[in-house]
């Protein structure tokens, strides 16, 4: 890192915002208490109603705050921009789809042998069911590249998006035999990291080039709030289908967690699609000898190119008053 990465000692340095990462935190954390807890000590319980008011109050006070400081921990204008409030919508959303089924496959194939489903599994032999994910993934580095030369970032999300739903469906109702659940974290992560690949092109090229860091930032928040949300909100609704007495769900609970985290990916995928204009990209701000264009394949006769690659067209960036 010391050899490859400029040095950034001649930059000014920005001060940190603390009040707004206080904020941002309670926000998170209050949230996320209230919906992990709220079956455990019901919806309507004052705990939980305090916590749903003060994560909303922090929020509402962590937004006025971010949009008046001068150097704010994210910088919410940004989001004004079509490209990159889709990306960040999107990123939330299949945020929530990828840990909830996550964690519900975790639970599921370490079902112990009284609850009449799931394999028994140990550690082990859980890690061994999850690893097709990180495959699928692997696998996602070419699809993503070739997808987006040949049709462009608009459709590489609502693509990864559907993807994502349809295996979602499929383990909601075939998840009998450890091959399907192989199968399917394998579907999961070349879903999940094709429509992640895109989000970064079109942040990218749709904010000034100082203004990068941030909006990758916000994204990146987002995609862990989703699955913060996701991990809680999936345990919350299984708990639904926990009978009185017993600490074990029914197998049903996990058809309907599944089916509800397709539908989200669905919604991800339509939100994608209408929010992004015919090109895929909107550029804030920014000046360039020509119109931006999507991602095309490089297959070209002269140059120099090499096929299979894709070429960005440059764009020339200045920062904006979003």
């Amino acid at each position: 890192i010391a050899l490859i990465v400029p040095s950034t000692r001649h930059r000014p340095k920005l001060p940190l915002d603390i009040t707004g990462a206080t904020l941002l935190s309670v926000t998170l954390a209050a949230l996320l208490l209230a919906i992990s807890q709220g079956r455990s000590l019901g919806w309507m319980s004052p705990a939980i109603l305090v916590l749903f008011a003060l994560s909303a109050v922090a929020g509402i006070a962590w937004g006025v705050q971010a949009l008046r400081t001068a150097y704010p921990l994210v910088n919410l204008r940004l989001m004004t921009n079509r490209s990159v409030l889709a990306a960040d919508i999107v990123a939330l959303m299949m945020g929530v789809s990828l840990y909830a089924m996550s964690s519900l496959v975790n639970r599921y194939v370490q079902a112990p042998k009284e609850a009449g489903y799931g394999f028994h599994a140990g550690l082990v032999a859980t890690g061994l069911m999850l690893a097709p994910l990180s495959l699928g993934s692997l696998l996602s580095t070419r699809t993503s590249t070739w997808l987006t030369g040949r049709l462009g970032a608009r459709w590489v999300l609502p693509i990864g998006s559907v993807i994502v739903a349809l295996d979602m469906i499929f383990i909601g109702v075939a998840r009998s035999s450890q091959w399907e659940v192989v199968v399917a974290m394998a579907v999961l992560g070349l879903g999940i990291s094709t429509t992640f690949a895109a989000m970064p092109l079109l942040i990218i090229r749709g904010v000034p080039s100082d203004e990068t860091g941030s909006a990758m930032s916000m994204n990146t928040v987002l995609r862990t709030i989703g699955g913060a949300v996701g991990s809680a909100a999936s345990i919350a609704l299984l708990s639904a289908f926990t009978p009185a007495g017993s600490h074990i769900p029914g197998n049903a609970g996990y058809s309907v967690t599944f089916i509800a985290g397709a539908v989200i990916s669905l919604a991800a995928a339509i939100v994608s699609v209408a929010m992004l204009p015919g090109d895929g990209v909107v550029v804030s701000g920014a000046t360039a000898a020509g119109p931006a264009h999507p991602a095309t394949s490089a297959t070209v006769s002269s140059g120099g190119a090499r096929p299979g690659i894709v070429h960005e067209p440059a764009v020339a960036s200045r920062r904006s008053n979003v």
